[in-house]
């Protein structure tokens, strides 16, 4: 309540019943320079009256004030609850985070403590590993395997030859495992090699440009590697291709784990591999890796192949990007290791009936012709997928924009 400097001068918040009368009142006696009693009186009233009604509205503000800063019970113990709610959460949670690592160091310790040591660092990128386990260690194991090809993508790159321009571009040769020596390339003449092995690798360089923006292109890589096996052996994909993916990735866009059968009805080929997907302002990189899985052990009689396959895409416009193929591919092998070479000459129905040497160059002869064939339909199969992909993104939405890719 607003008040005047003069009327504060003349307040006294006394009151009045701790006075004999009125006269003795402090008030009463500020109003000396009032000579009639009646008048005199009138103003006492007047100003005490005030007094009265400023002491009510200061008591009512010291009310709304203890009001404010003062919750109720109920309110107080409803938040006490909910506290200890979120406590009890947290801590339920954290005990299942100890189990789970609890569980996982379990598996972990035997699995480690039983690994052979490495012969040389070169082996390293050999049989990736997937141990049996549940579906949270399974999945960390994936991710993992993942992640270290992308920690040595951009070492893998540099060893490849690409070249500076955007040209298409294509190179096959064949590699000693334990040397890295060159053992064969498109460019040497056959039997030119010095050494002769039972262990070989190949090695794929390709580069080439598509039409398409970088987020359209990395969703038609992702799904025409899922595809490509099959278009070039013109076999069914629903028969051959089975999704591994463990529980709680199967939403994810960006991580895939199948089984794929790419051999014969004679000679049963499996392959276990992880894709998976990584973002960068300007390129996209697409990584793809063979691995051997406890929980899905090779069958007695198959055989497998191990390869690392690295493609990266680079946004050169808007509406073009720059594909590059970088990958290795082992001789097959089985549970008891590399498969001889006379047997895969066999099973690529060439050399038979001649000298362990012959088989094993014409085994690399056949191989470098059939990765090549392979690498001249893959911008193919990637530019059908992708034309498949806009017409789908217009019938849908509208928009030719790049879709999420869902199994």
């Amino acid at each position: 309540m607003p008040q005047s400097k003069e009327d504060a001068a003349g307040m006294d918040d006394t009151p009045l019943g701790i006075h004999d009368d009125m006269e003795t009142h402090p008030l009463y006696r500020n109003l000396a320079h009032i000579k009639t009693k009646k008048v005199k009186e009138l103003e006492f009233y007047k100003r005490y009256a005030y007094t009265l009604q400023r002491q009510v509205w200061q008591g009512r503000q010291q009310q709304r004030r203890r009001k404010s800063s003062l919750l109720p019970w109920e309110e107080v113990a409803r938040a006490l609850q909910d506290d200890t709610l979120d406590r009890v959460r947290d801590n339920r949670r954290l005990e299942q985070q100890v189990e789970a690592n609890k569980r996982l160091c379990s598996v972990l310790k035997p699995w480690v403590r039983h690994m052979a040591m490495l012969e040389s660092p070169s082996s390293c990128w050999r049989h990736a590993h997937l141990f049996r386990g549940d579906d949270a260690m399974r999945r960390i194991g994936s991710r993992w395997l993942l992640q270290h090809m992308y920690y040595n993508m951009d070492h893998a790159m540099e060893e490849a030859p690409f070249p500076n321009l955007t040209d298409p571009f294509l190179d096959i040769s064949r590699s000693d495992l334990s040397t890295g020596t060159c053992l064969w390339h498109p460019s040497l003449p056959l039997g030119s090699s010095g050494r002769q092995t039972m262990d070989f690798e190949l090695l794929v360089t390709q580069q080439f440009v598509v039409e398409f923006p970088l987020a359209m292109t990395a969703d038609g890589v992702w799904a025409a590697n899922r595809t490509f096996a099959q278009f070039v052996l013109k076999q069914d994909f629903a028969t051959n291709y089975h999704d591994l993916t463990p529980k709680g990735m199967e939403d994810s866009s960006d991580v895939e784990y199948a089984q794929e059968e790419v051999g014969t009805a004679t000679q049963r080929v499996s392959l276990n591999w992880i894709q998976g997907r990584f973002y960068e302002p300007h390129r996209t990189a697409i990584l793809v890796k063979t691995i051997v899985d406890d929980a899905f052990p090779l069958a007695e009689n198959a055989w497998t192949m191990c390869f690392h396959h690295w493609i990266v895409l680079y946004q050169l416009t808007d509406s073009t990007t720059l594909v590059r193929v970088q990958y290795t591919v082992h001789q097959p092998a089985s549970a008891d290791g590399f498969v001889p070479l006379s047997q895969v000459a066999q099973y690529r129905s060439v050399g038979m009936g001649t000298t362990d040497d012959v088989a094993a160059r014409l085994v690399v002869e056949r191989d470098i012709r059939s990765h090549t064939q392979q690498r001249q339909l893959f911008p193919i199969h990637l530019n059908n997928v992708l034309h498949s992909l806009t017409k789908h993104n217009l019938e849908t939405t509208g928009s030719t924009n790049s879709v999420e890719i869902r199994r």
